[in-house]
């Protein structure tokens, strides 16, 4: 019933993206409605080639921000995850409870948007490194972060993009945990308020979030992570 329901979930995150989902051409970059290109677009398109069969061209030019170098570790083998998360953790005993249990430290200067965009596309990516890549150390840790997302943040405090979405699709369908479908289901919902359907960059975030779940089934065929 498990693998029945995620590929529900599946189908239709690719249903809802793949309409507006077209990939830049190779050699250019993503633009969205606005014209605007974002420091995590350039990684995630990279991996987003590389998952359509293009050949996996690692970026070069990337910011040094967690969740840009967590993207960009998928496609670039000189960048360990590891490190980049040990890297975010190092400050993680001397936190207040409002990011206590986060990934990257707020430091008490990003506004809450940004922060919580910046949390929920390096849970995405760490979804990739741990549940779709089979690493049970990272798996554990991106279900623990999720859990205190779950506690502590609304899904609609980010901009409106569904970063994140396999991470509680995963949840809400392995672990029976009803509070992770429902931020799914916000986040899905949100990205599609503002043009009344899908905005380019969310149709490839859902479209990826798909990808994700499907290896991740299938990684986890004998067992459950």
């Amino acid at each position: 019933m498990q693998k029945v329901n995620l590929e529900k979930w599946i189908e239709r995150l690719k249903t809802i993206g793949l309409p507006w989902a077209a990939l830049p051409a190779l050699g250019e970059r993503f633009c969205d409605e606005a014209g605007a290109t974002r420091p995590v677009d350039i990684p995630f398109f990279a991996w987003r080639k590389c998952c359509a069969g293009n050949p996996c061209i690692a970026p070069d030019d990337c910011a040094k921000s967690p969740e840009v170098q967590l993207w960009r570790a998928l496609t670039d083998k000189r960048v360990h995850v590891d490190d980049i998360v040990a890297q975010c953790l190092t400050d993680a005993d001397d936190r207040d409870s409002c990011d206590a249990g986060a990934l990257i430290s707020q430091h008490g200067i990003l506004a809450l948007e940004a922060w919580t965009e910046m949390e929920l596309a390096s849970l995405h990516a760490l979804f990739w490194h741990g549940h779709a890549q089979g690493r049970a150390d990272l798996a554990a840790l991106t279900d623990r972060i999720a859990q205190w997302h779950m506690e502590n943040l609304q899904p609609d405090n980010a901009t409106n993009r569904p970063w994140g979405v396999p991470m509680f699709v995963w949840r809400a369908v392995m672990h029976d945990d009803v509070t992770a479908g429902l931020y799914a289901e916000t986040l899905i919902h949100n990205c599609q308020v503002a043009l009344g359907h899908v905005d380019a960059l969310s149709a490839h975030i859902l479209m990826d979030a798909a990808d994700a779940l499907n290896t991740a089934l299938t990684q986890t065929a004998g067992g459950q992570s």
